[in-house]
């Protein structure tokens, strides 16, 4: 398929035969029957195949010349995530600099009526991938949302979103019974539907709430999940533009807990939050899709601008087994400016995400606070590392969170050349 292929040539149907007709009954009773099939449509854990080096060199010359991560996938009938690994793997070797951008389809066709076939699709065994290709949608765009309208994926695992959600609400409540009952205010700055908001309240019964959340609509729903609304002052913003605000109309009103949990990035608002903490603080801040992504060259080009890490010549692995290291030193190096010391109590890292539970405590003289930095902090030209051990998810009891045990230990990555 790939020797003739041409942009117009990019969703040709794959041959009626090749399909499973359970998939076609289901497109057949939403009404898309008639969408391009680039792809055969098998379920999960088909048999691998081996690249050649003309699929290779083809996919570079695509994926050079700016074509989608779709049309590459649809012409090679291959999981975009291999896809991407073997790009990364030759563009290191030929001295490229790997991109996504610019190559996504995005997700204006995903609309209500697209996700409940997709829906549907998944559940009966159809990788996301091919089901992002039906619809002619970004893969990462199809992936959540599957992940985010099921509990269970594949032979009853748990998809990684569930995992890194429950265990993670049930460790912040544990946290904070154990850390932080004396907190009287509370900022939450990507509260969503509310759901932390409400257990945290629950656990904090004296404590005050601001809850920021940036979209109209889940603001809505998060203001329909508080039961005692005179505790919580919701706002529609951002959470850096509402410390920002505080910080300029209040800045005497500081809080003894400050949660930053992004799906993607807390970077711009780690510094007013700083400025609105009071002495002994809690602050939970999680590391999300830059962390997961930070394996994409570019990606690691952004972090170098975010929290000052030049990374560039790590492996993928080393990247992402070291990379909430060198952040955490990045935030203790801007608490550092702010007189704080940063107590990591836990670390924890999920398959998704890297969790942090932070104690701010003002350092008493600028000599106590340079030499509690260097006891924690190695800094050099990529970077500042904090020195702590970050355990997976599975070892960390979520009752009992603060009794975690053999976690891996921290080391300083080398650059590889």
């Amino acid at each position: 398929m790939i020797d003739s292929l041409s942009q117009g040539a990019l969703f040709e149907r794959a041959a009626a035969s090749s399909h499973d007709a359970a998939f076609l009954e289901i497109l057949e009773r939403h009404g898309f029957r008639d969408r391009p099939l680039p792809v055969p449509l098998r379920g999960r854990y088909t048999k691998p195949r081996r690249w050649s080096e003309h699929e290779l060199e083809w996919a570079f010359e695509q994926w050079r010349d700016g074509a989608t991560f779709n049309a590459i996938t649809a012409a090679l009938n291959r999981n975009p995530q291999d896809i991407i690994f073997k790009l990364l793997e030759l563009c290191r070797e030929r001295g490229e600099i790997f991109t996504q951008a610019g190559r996504s389809l995005g997700s204006a066709n995903w609309t209500p009526e697209a996700e409940a076939c997709a829906n549907e699709l998944f559940a009966a065994g159809l990788p996301a991938w091919k089901i992002a290709l039906i619809f002619e949608v970004d893969f990462e765009h199809c992936e959540k949302r599957l992940y985010a309208a099921r509990r269970d994926y594949g032979h009853r695992k748990k998809n990684p979103f569930a995992i890194c959600t429950d265990h993670k609400r049930a460790v912040n409540v544990a946290v904070v019974q154990a850390t932080a009952t004396h907190a009287k205010r509370v900022f939450d700055g990507y509260a969503g539907e509310g759901i932390s908001t409400v257990q945290y309240m629950d656990v904090l019964p004296q404590a005050t709430f601001v809850a920021v959340e940036e979209n109209a609509e889940t603001a809505s729903r998060l203001a329909g999940a508080i039961t005692e609304p005179g505790r919580v002052e919701i706002e529609i913003d951002t959470a850096r533009r509402a410390l920002l605000r505080r910080l300029l109309e209040r800045p005497d009103e500081k809080f003894d807990l400050i949660d930053l949990d992004p799906f993607v990035t807390c970077a711009d608002t780690i510094g007013p939050a700083l400025e609105m903490a009071q002495d002994n603080a809690m602050m939970f801040v999680t590391f999300g899709g830059e962390y997961r992504r930070c394996f994409i060259g570019s990606n690691r080009k952004s972090l170098a601008k975010r929290y000052r890490i030049h990374l560039p010549e790590a492996s993928n692995a080393e990247a992402l087994e070291e990379m909430p290291r060198f952040m955490l030193g990045e935030l203790a190096s801007q608490a550092m400016t702010q007189g704080f010391l940063v107590e990591p109590l836990l670390v924890i890292r999920y398959p998704m995400i890297v969790r942090a539970y932070l104690r701010l405590r003002r350092a008493k003289s600028t000599q106590s606070l340079l030499d509690g930095f260097a006891r924690s902090v190695v800094r050099d030209e990529r970077g500042a590392y904090f020195r702590v051990p970050i355990p997976k998810w599975r070892s960390v009891d979520r009752h009992h969170p603060l009794t975690v045990t053999g976690a891996e230990a921290p080391h300083v990555p080398r650059n590889r050349r």
